[in-house]
């Protein structure tokens, strides 16, 4: 379960909005997952990139 705290990060919101935004120009499922993917991914690696 996705706790508040965790609904207020920026990965989370680049992932939701990279998911709303093929969703709403029609895009299926799949497709909007994996934009989605990518934009965790991305967040990931620089939150890790800025720890070091």
């Amino acid at each position: 379960m996705v706790g508040y705290e965790d609904t207020q990060t920026l990965c989370f919101k680049d992932t939701i909005q990279a998911y709303r935004r093929v969703r709403q120009t029609g895009g299926l499922h799949v497709p909007a997952f994996m934009a989605a993917l990518q934009a965790y991914n991305k967040n990931e690696n620089d939150g890790k990139n800025a720890q070091r």
